[in-house]
């Protein structure tokens, strides 16, 4: 009975217990576009997660994440864009 118990417990810790993360993130352009009016704000800021550059977006309370792209002419088709390296 107790190494069911266990079992169980065991199960609930591994789908409770959330993952550790160990990405690389740096920010490397911020703008703040405001419109007619101030409320009408904009943040738009470009990252780097390990090696790969990010689009993101902040209008009011939300957020949007959209991984770059760029068009390979040798290969003929897109692949993500790595990010520069800052020496």
């Amino acid at each position: 009975m107790r190494k069911k118990i266990l079992f169980i417990i065991l199960i609930m810790c591994m789908f409770t217990i959330p993952t550790v993360s160990l990405a690389e993130i740096e920010v490397i352009e911020s703008k703040k576009i405001t419109a007619d009016k101030p409320l009408n704000r904009i943040n738009i800021g470009v990252i780097c997660i390990n090696g790969y550059e990010y689009v993101v977006v902040r209008f009011w309370d939300k957020v949007s994440i959209v991984q770059s792209f760029r068009y390979n002419l040798t290969l003929g088709k897109s692949i993500p864009k790595k990010c520069k390296t800052r020496e």
